[in-house]
């Protein structure tokens, strides 16, 4: 079991941005409540939680409502399970010198493919390679 604690210093949902408060026309959204959480449909489908009424507008708060605010998070790990060699199947598609290899620090560019069963599931080849900073999270 592991716990760990955001706080206001590392929000877990971002730092609450007083510049994603918008106002929208009252006749909008009409059956909106303070307090609510509404969808932005006319104002390209923004979630938002309506903060209060200023004449004919309401103030939308487009933050997550755990923006910036401090939050506990547990986590249990309930199961591993190990993955057999004979389930990962490396395909090379130029082989290397046999001297050079990848170091620490490195950028390595390459495509990724997941398949199970013959099926592919997951795929980088239809879209941008995948770039990873050897030995960097």
């Amino acid at each position: 079991r592991r716990f760990i604690q955001c706080d206001e210093t590392n929000p877990l949902f971002g730092f609450h941005d007083a510049s994603k408060q918008i106002l929208v026309p009252f006749a909008d959204y009409a059956d909106a409540q303070l307090g609510a959480v509404i969808s932005l449909v006319k104002h390209g489908g923004l979630t938002g939680v309506v903060l209060k009424q200023q004449k004919d507008q309401w103030l939308v708060d487009l933050n997550h409502p755990l923006a910036g605010q401090r939050v506990n998070v547990t986590i249990t790990l309930l199961a591993t399970e190990a993955v057999r060699a004979r389930e990962v199947r490396v395909q090379r598609l130029r082989k290397g010198d046999g001297t050079t290899y990848p170091i620490f620090g490195d950028w390595i560019t390459m495509h990724v493919e997941v398949s199970h069963n013959g099926k592919v599931l997951s795929s980088t080849r239809a879209a941008t390679p995948l770039r990873y900073h050897l030995g960097f999270e």
